[in-house]
């Protein structure tokens, strides 16, 4: 599993005010963040964001997928615009011995994420990624732009993407040997990531990509905070 902390960027973006983030994945101890200096973009410095979600399943009788994207523009002219598409799909049905309870779940304030592994020959991975983009103008337009809300049913495996009822998103995957999930909540902020695998010969992934757009002036803050973090970071 693979914690990258950026939760400051995210929770900005899901509520008013903005936190800057390096425009490079680079993971750093939260004892370094905190000396860093120079973090805070203004709120019109964001033009708009795209989160997007991905959860997978596969084994050797069938494989499920889940995918949503949620687009956000004109942050930074006052007048934001949401597009989103989701979809979910699959072939045959995940079956198979559990070696133990499939049902899980998680709670996280922030970023969260969960690897839990009861079998062999498993693979399982969590991952979130958080890309700063300069440039003026508005983002290309989200494929398959529609509503958020789909579903996929093979035997006692499913697949589905819905909405929370309160803004958020969530992908479920759920089969007799475990289950994959994701979910973003904008009430009160968080984005966790959770797998849970109880068979054998499981491939199983999570994965979420943030792409933040700025004003063309306004990502000289992060490539400023990626230095002081280089020069703050020990040599080996």
């Amino acid at each position: 599993m693979r914690i990258i902390h950026f939760s400051p960027l995210l929770l900005a973006l899901l509520a008013p005010g903005v936190q800057a983030a390096a425009p490079e994945v680079r993971v750093a101890p939260d004892a370094l963040l905190a000396q860093a200096r120079g973090r805070g973009l203004p709120a019109t410095a964001i033009t708009g964001f795209r989160l997007e979600l991905a959860s997978s399943w596969s084994g050797a009788q069938g494989a499920l997928d889940a995918r949503a994207a949620v687009q956000v523009d004109g942050l930074g002219a006052g007048r934001p615009l949401a597009q989103f598409s989701s979809a979910a799909g699959g072939s045959g049905s995940v079956s198979g011995v559990p070696t133990g309870s499939a049902a899980g779940s998680l709670q996280v304030h922030g970023v969260g994420q969960l690897t839990q592994v009861a079998g062999d020959a498993n693979q399982g991975q969590n991952s979130f990624v958080v890309r700063l983009v300069d440039g003026a103008g508005a983002a290309p337009a989200l494929p398959g732009a529609g509503g958020l809300g789909a579903s996929y049913q093979a035997g006692a495996s499913s697949a589905s993407v819905s909405g929370d009822g309160r803004g958020g998103v969530v992908l479920a995957i759920a089969t007799p040997l475990g289950v994959a999930t994701q979910a973003v909540g904008a009430a009160g902020g968080y984005v966790s990531q959770m797998l849970r695998i109880v068979g054998d010969g499981q491939r199983v992934s999570n994965s979420a990509l943030l792409t933040v757009m700025t004003q063309a002036t306004a990502g000289a803050a992060a490539p400023a905070l990626l230095g002081q973090l280089h020069n703050m970071m020990p040599r080996h």
